[in-house]
């Protein structure tokens, strides 16, 4: 079994369709692939139903965003194979709605910085998505031609949207890790801290191991230190936690975006995910 459970879709900040992803995935050789949109399951509910037809099996997941109330930086959460969805899902709608509320105001900013792009061109970026993302917008400025570099994640990107620096950054009201993990948890399924190096969260990750609030720690992720994958390794050990892994693929930039399939999950822990759970490991 080969398993890659981190990716995106446009139902959220991901650039292709669920039948572009399954394709990749299918070409990758995985077995199994989460859809992992950020605040909703409709990408995973597409893909559940074309998967047989790339011959994959899809397993439903979601990423949670969330803020580290001791330094205010923003907190992934994964969870996979949620039985009841209904408290994720009034979380999810209360996050959107804050993720609104902050894109557009970081919309109106870009477009008094860049005067030739309307409000109107960069919604129609978010037409399958049920919010507004960051990338909606960089899609926006290089469909319209106004930047030489609108790449996500490039350096106009970091200009723009940097947490305190960037000149449209707006910052959005995220609910409590420790909130979204009580949620997650009551919902049954497998609770997972996503890519603990990206926001600088090892110090989370240590506390959340204690208490024992996660069933797992992503730790083959492309953006995590080898320094903080040996102390992730080492922390699962101790608490016998899952040990998963993903790509996190947006597909924005394929020539330099790790391919589906280079961030995976090890065949005995998928086998323990699939169980459905959910004892203490």
């Amino acid at each position: 079994m080969l398993a890659d459970l981190h990716c995106h879709s446009r139902f959220s900040d991901g650039a292709m369709e669920i039948p572009q992803l399954l394709k990749l995935a299918r070409q990758a050789g995985l077995s199994h692939l989460a859809i992992t949109d950020h605040e909703t399951f409709h990408g995973y509910d597409y893909a559940a139903e074309l998967a047989a037809g790339y011959g994959l099996e899809v397993i439903k997941g979601i990423e949670l965003s969330a803020r580290d109330p001791a330094n205010g930086r923003s907190v992934h959460v994964l969870c996979y194979l949620p039985r009841d969805t209904a408290e994720i899902e009034a979380l999810c709608e209360r996050t959107r709605r804050a993720r609104m509320r902050s894109g557009f105001v970081m919309a109106r900013r870009l477009c008094a910085l860049y005067p030739q792009l309307t409000l109107e061109e960069i919604f129609a970026r978010s037409y399958d998505s049920e919010c507004l993302y960051k990338p909606h917008m960089m899609q926006a400025l290089q469909q319209k031609g106004v930047a030489e570099d609108a790449r996500y994640g490039g350096p106009l990107f970091h200009q723009l949207f940097d947490p305190g620096t960037g000149s449209c950054f707006e910052p959005i009201d995220y609910p409590s890790v420790y909130e979204v993990l009580e949620i997650a948890r009551r919902s049954g399924g497998w609770v997972v801290l996503a890519h603990p190096s990206v926001y600088r969260s090892m110090a989370l990750a240590e506390a959340l191991c204690r208490e024992g609030t996660v069933d797992g720690l992503e730790i083959n992720h492309p953006r995590n230190t080898e320094a903080d994958k040996a102390r992730l390794r080492q922390l699962a050990a101790e608490y016998g936690l899952l040990v998963t892994g993903g790509t996190d693929y947006h597909g924005h930039a394929p020539q330099k975006d790790n391919p589906l399939g280079t961030g995976n999950t090890a065949g005995d822990q998928l086998a323990i995910i699939l169980k459905g759970k959910k004892e203490r490991l």
